[in-house]
C-alpha cells in the first residue's frame, strides 16, 4: 500500500488506532476521523480527492458512515470505499455507493488484507487508465472535483450557475464560462 492514501472512520477510539496501525505497517498514508460529519468537512478542506481509499463504519453518531459516503461518491467517482461494521442490515445500500466490499466486524487480518490489496489494485488500473487524461478542477465552496474532459457531454450556464454534464454526473457550481 506504499504511496497510497487512505482515510479510515470510526467512533471507536481502538478501532481507528488498530486500523491506522495495521495500515501504516503496509506503507499507507492514513489519517484517522471519529465521523461522517468530520469526513465530510476534511474532504471539503482538502478536496474531494484527497484519499485513495475511504474506511468507514457505518454506525456513528450525527452523521453515519452511509450518509457520508454517499455525499463522497457524489464528488469522487474513484475513491475505493470499503465498510468495516457491526451492522449486517446496511449491506445492500452499500451497492448504491459502488463499495468495494463490505466487511463485517470483528474482521479476519486476512480478509482486510485481501480486500486492500484489490482496493491497490483498482487504484494502480485507475491511475493508469487516467494517465495522459486532461482534466480541469471545478470548486464548489469548499469542495474540489475533478472533471475529465473526455468525460463532459455538455456544458449550461443559467446566470452564474454552470452545469456540466457528464458520461456519470452532473456537477453544479458558480462562475463563469470563461474561467
Amino acid at each position: 500500500l506504499a504511496g497510497i492514501s487512505v482515510l479510515a472512520v470510526d467512533d471507536n477510539d481502538v478501532n481507528r488506532l488498530v486500523l491506522a496501525d495495521m495500515l501504516e505497517q503496509e506503507g499507507a498514508q492514513v489519517e484517522c476521523l471519529p465521523g461522517g460529519a468530520e469526513t465530510l468537512a476534511r474532504l471539503e478542506a482538502g478536496g474531494a480527492q484527497a484519499f485513495d481509499i475511504v474506511l468507514t463504519d457505518i454506525q456513528m453518531p450525527g452523521m453515519d458512515g452511509m450518509q457520508a459516503a454517499r455525499q463522497l461518491r457524489k464528488n469522487d467517482s474513484q475513491v475505493q470505499i470499503i465498510f468495516v461494521t457491526g451492522a449486517e442490515e446496511y449491506v445492500y445500500d452499500a451497492f448504491d455507493v459502488d463499495a468495494l466490499n463490505y466487511l463485517v466486524k470483528p474482521v479476519d487480518d486476512e480478509k482486510l488484507e485481501a480486500v486492500l490489496r484489490k482496493a491497490e489494485e483498482r487504484i494502480q488500473k485507475l491511475q493508469a487508465d487516467n494517465a495522459g487524461r486532461a482534466s480541469i478542477t471545478v470548486t464548489n465552496g469548499k469542495v474540489h472535483t475533478r472533471v475529465y474532459l473526455d468525460d463532459i457531454v455538455y456544458a449550461e450556464v443559467f446566470n452564474r450557475k454552470i452545469v456540466i454534464h457528464t458520461t456519470t454526473d452532473d456537477i453544479e457550481y458558480y462562475g463563469k464560462m470563461s474561467e
